[in-house]
């Protein structure tokens, strides 16, 4: 870590590494986030708001940066109902798998809880695990990965990413939480790219996030109970 830090010191802030340096802080991000969850353990997403505020004092350091974070609604209306098949999809596959595997995860949820108020729980739990994981990969990771590599190569780039935060933290976890959270996120930021914001992502996010947590819930429930 303390190598990865020194590099993007001497590569973002010289002018002839800068675009370069671009790529050296998409990686030290993710090993930050391991590091964190794999050494200091705290639990993903708790995790996330530890880098969150790291990347908000690094965009406030750059200032104009902003403008080019997708924090604009861009041309949301017309991607609106393909946002809407991505959500249908995507909640459609991680419950199938998370159906099948129900008796080999650990559930997450404090079953013991009255329903009513888990469910709140789990509709606040979606949106800021939305707010985190776009600000972080659909915002200022593809953005950097744009600057660096294209915005075909961003999509890719930062999916994949995210895709590797399911292998051990994900529900479902393992090689295909893996392989459907990197779809997920390719999609996701599929979406960043045709519509040049990050809201859609946002609010596809919630929805499936959501739809898991109650499938979560309920499966846990009344299922294995």
């Amino acid at each position: 870590m303390a190598g990865l830090s020194l590099l993007i010191i001497f590569t973002r802030f010289n002018p002839k590494t800068k675009e370069f340096g671009k790529y050296s802080e998409i990686l030290f991000v993710f090993c930050l986030i391991s590091f964190i969850i794999n050494t200091l353990r705290i639990n993903y997403p708790e995790s996330l708001i530890i880098i969150w505020t790291f990347l908000i004092l690094l965009i406030f350091y750059e200032g104009p940066e902003w403008s080019k974070l997708f924090f604009g609604f861009g041309e949301t209306k017309i991607y609106f109902k393909l946002a809407l098949l991505i959500a249908a999809v995507s909640s459609l596959a991680f419950g199938t798998l998370i159906f099948f595997r129900i008796s080999t995860i650990e559930n997450p949820i404090p079953l013991d809880w009255p329903t009513d108020v888990l469910i709140v729980l789990g509709l606040g739990f979606a949106f800021y695990l939305a707010i985190m994981e776009e600000t972080i990969f659909r915002s200022f990771i593809f953005e950097r990965a744009q600057g660096a590599a294209g915005s075909d190569y961003a999509v890719v780039i930062q999916g994949i990413f995210y895709g590797l935060m399911y292998y051990k933290t994900g529900v479902p976890g393992g090689v295909e939480g893996t392989v459907l959270g990197s779809l997920f996120g390719i999609a996701l930021g599929y979406l960043v790219k045709k519509s040049g914001s990050i809201y859609l992502p946002m609010m596809v996010n919630v929805i499936v996030t959501f739809i898991i947590f109650l499938e979560l819930l309920f499966l846990g429930k009344y299922l294995l109970q």
